[in-house]
């Protein structure tokens, strides 16, 4: 019976960080379906990003005055070691359009402590 709860302690904390892994996953899929995109950083400070998705009328981020700030960074809450070896990746920055419903925009916010998150106006 012990051996039983020591193997489902571990177990269950990485079932709940695949969880994590899924969703974000799937809230990238949402960003990007609709007409979005994210920056992935390859490392804690910028040196290296790719960008995945439609980029933002105007191209850069910041020429473009039609954004609406929703978050900012916060590099001290990168997905944790163990969500990477699940697949989690930082993300740098997400834009989203203005097909992105509040309600799906506050879960990308909640999920993405780690990343800029803009929204883009028609």
């Amino acid at each position: 019976m012990i051996g039983v709860t020591m193997l489902a302690l571990p177990l269950g904390y990485a079932a709940w960080h695949i969880r994590i892994v899924r969703e974000r996953k799937e809230l990238l899929s949402l960003v990007v379906d609709r007409g979005g995109g994210y920056l992935i950083s390859d490392e804690p400070i910028l040196s290296r990003v790719r960008p995945v998705g439609t980029l933002p009328p105007d191209g850069l981020i910041r020429r473009n005055r039609s954004f609406t700030t929703l978050s900012t960074h916060d590099v001290t809450k990168n997905p944790s070691w163990i969500r990477v070896w699940f697949g989690d990746e930082s993300v740098a920055t997400l834009w989203l359009s203005a097909s992105v419903s509040s309600d799906d925009s506050a879960r990308i916010v909640a999920a993405f402590p780690e990343a800029n998150v803009c929204q883009y106006g028609p």
